[in-house]
């Protein structure tokens, strides 16, 4: 959804709707921010920069990884905060979850992924409609 709303706030058509998000320029406070956070993480915890080059480490290696291109995203387009906060605290909330849980995750996606693909290849009302032209 944060993400829906960055998407829906730079695209010039977007369609009238009663609910606002409150914009708050995020050019300086994201990059800002995640650059103390490093910067604390750094310093105080060298160690754990070490751990995530480790397999439990890639979430959270790859949540950093996000957290920069968010950042550069931010500075270039003039994000609003609200979104990119609330987008990059779900995505630390998914990190902090176990490779273990990512591997059920993917085997789970990929198997209802390809049932709902079976499915609807045999099951679809537009393609009964579009083989009757």
């Amino acid at each position: 959804v944060c993400a829906g709303v960055l998407v829906l706030d730079s695209n010039g058509n977007k369609p009238p709707s009663g609910f606002k998000v409150p914009y708050v320029n995020g050019k300086y406070i994201v990059p800002g921010f995640i650059l103390l956070i490093f910067l604390i993480i750094g310093l105080k915890f060298p160690e754990y920069l070490r751990s995530l080059l480790s397999e439990e480490g890639f979430p959270m290696l790859l949540f950093f990884t996000v957290c920069i291109i968010v950042a550069i995203l931010a500075f270039k387009r003039n994000y609003s905060f609200i979104p990119v906060a609330g987008l990059l605290s779900c995505f630390y909330l998914m990190a902090q979850e176990s490779h273990t849980n990512w591997y059920r995750f993917l085997i789970w996606l990929a198997i209802g992924l390809v049932i709902y693909f079976l499915y609807s290849r045999h099951h679809s009302h537009l393609a009964k409609d579009y083989k009757g032209l």
